[in-house]
């Protein structure tokens, strides 16, 4: 069951999580997701800056404020022979 979200996003995330400051995982596959994600991570860190980002993902999520656990780079495949 999830905490339920504060009544004025303005109030920022702090508290939706258990204890503090919500934590965040972000995947994303290619150059394109990490550009979306990259602005959602930049809208919620500007509405909370205590929120904690970790992420699969590029140099834009990065610069926005993710903290890295893998290049995208490393795990991209092209054609059936990445995938087997």
């Amino acid at each position: 069951m999830s905490a339920p979200l504060p009544p004025n996003p303005a109030e920022g995330l702090a508290g939706i999580a258990h204890g503090g400051a919500a934590r965040l995982f972000f995947i994303s596959g290619d150059a394109s997701g990490d550009t979306h994600a990259a602005a959602v991570i930049r809208e919620l860190k500007s509405l909370d800056p205590t929120v904690e980002v970790e992420a699969v993902g590029g140099p834009a999520m990065q610069a926005a404020g993710a903290t890295l656990l893998a290049d995208q780079k490393d795990l991209n495949r092209v054609g059936v022979g990445g995938a087997v």
